[in-house]
């Protein structure tokens, strides 16, 4: 309550339907959709597969995200690399 985040990023699956969670403050927002590996609906390699291939790219997600010169950018130009990282 005291201690707003400077950063709201969502990962839900909007293709999905799922709604994502609205947040009313002056954080960033950014939105890192992620299919959800657990309606992958096949064999056990194949449900396992896509449990990685979404690890892999939160993983690639958050190797960007602590890559970035915080220090040196900007509010929109910190908006523009979230986005960004949101769609690799």
């Amino acid at each position: 309550e005291g201690c707003p985040p400077d950063i709201v990023i969502t990962v839900c699956d909007k293709a999905a339907g799922e709604a994502c969670p609205v947040y009313f403050g002056p954080a960033l927002k950014s939105h890192w959709g992620l299919e959800d590996p657990s309606d992958v609906v096949a064999d056990e390699a194949s449900i396992d597969a896509a449990f990685h291939a979404t690890l892999a790219r939160i993983e690639l997600r958050c190797r960007a995200f602590l890559a970035l010169p915080f220090d040196i950018l900007g509010r929109d130009q910190l908006k523009r690399e979230l986005d960004r990282i949101g769609a690799l």
